[in-house]
Parts: C-alpha cells; structure tokens; sequence
C-alpha cells in the first residue's frame, strides 16, 4: 500500500481516502464492538438532546430518569437502555445530501433530528483507521461521528442495562470498555415522556 506524503496508506479502493483503509478494525476490537451493536439495533431512538457545545447524545429503548440533578435542582435529561454521545463533530445524513452538523444552526437541531426520533436503529458500525461511528436509521438517515481535532476519537457507547455502567470507546487506535461502580435503580418513565 502506498503512502500519501509519507504519513498515510492510501485507500485501498480509491488511492486516496485514507477512511477506506481496510485494517480499520481488528479482530479484539470486534469482540468489544459486537455486543453492543448486537444490543443497539433494532432499539428505537427515544430522546436526543445536546450536551455542552456541539456534543450530541442519543437515547435508545426504554427511558428512565437520570441520577443527574441539574443546578436548580431538577432531574437531568432521561437515559435509555443504550446511550451514544458524540462530542464536538458529527453530521446527520439523508439519502442525498447533509440535513444538519455541528455547525448547523443550534436552534435547527431539534427540528431536523425529528427526522430520526423514534425510528429504530437498522444498524451501527466502525469506520475509519481511528474508528468512528456511522449509526443507520431505520428510514434511510446517518449520523457519522468523525473528530477532527487532536487526540482521540470523541464518541463513547453506554450500556446503561446492567448493574454496572459500561462505556465503549476508542483510545490510541482501539476499542476500549470501562466499567463504573454499581447502579442504584431506575424509576422507569411512562411512555408518553417519549
């Protein structure tokens, strides 16, 4: 495989786009990616909402109320089965063209993520030599995580299910999971909060 400017393999399709560059995931990284997208698809996307900045969060299945109180004291955003948040660089896709980004206009995010509320997640995968995050929607939409700024990629997967909090995310090129203490339980919203 040749090199562009002696810094990255060239695509092994095209010549140049260094994202089509097959070693993309190995073998270990796919033992830790697997369950989690195994879990995620066919999940219904049940709340979005936008974090500090441009970060976005997805929640996904059953909601439940937050352990998070915001500063006035009032509950935080609710949490689904599986929570997605991609930090600071994403783009929502239609089938033909870009319906919103992170520097879309803020006050426009709501409106345009309606387009995938409720629709269920028809699939999830790993992109790119530094793995990122393209989510398929059940009527056709992407949302594609894709960092570009130093560092590492910037979107982590929560498992929210089971007595502990598990967090997939990339660190130096590879999947990693960390596990946090265990779960105080959920008070399980009603259905009309979705």
């Amino acid at each position: 495989m040749k090199r562009r400017a002696g810094i990255e393999p060239e695509c092994h399709r095209c010549g140049n786009h260094p994202l089509c560059y097959p070693g993309a995931m190995q073998p270990e990284d796919k033992t830790l990616f697997e369950p989690f997208r195994e879990a995620l698809i066919g999940l219904p996307l049940s709340h979005c909402w936008q974090g500090y900045g441009t970060a976005l969060f997805f929640e996904f299945g059953e909601l439940r109320l937050s352990k998070v109180k915001r500063r006035d004291g009032s509950p935080g955003h609710p949490e689904g089965e599986f929570g997605i948040m991609l930090e600071f660089h994403w783009r929502l896709e239609g089938r033909r063209r870009i319906i919103a980004g992170c520097d879309s206009e803020e006050e426009e995010w709501q409106r345009r993520f309606a387009l995938i509320r409720g629709k269920t997640l028809k699939d999830i995968t790993l992109f790119g030599r530094l793995p990122e995050l393209d989510l398929e929607f059940s009527n056709g939409a992407h949302c594609l995580s894709f960092t570009m700024t130093d560092g590492h990629p910037r979107w982590a997967i929560f498992d929210n299910k089971g007595e502990k909090l598990q967090t997939l995310y990339c660190r130096d090129g590879r999947l990693e999971i960390e596990e946090k203490m265990p779960r105080r339980p959920y008070k399980t919203l009603p259905t009309t909060a979705v």
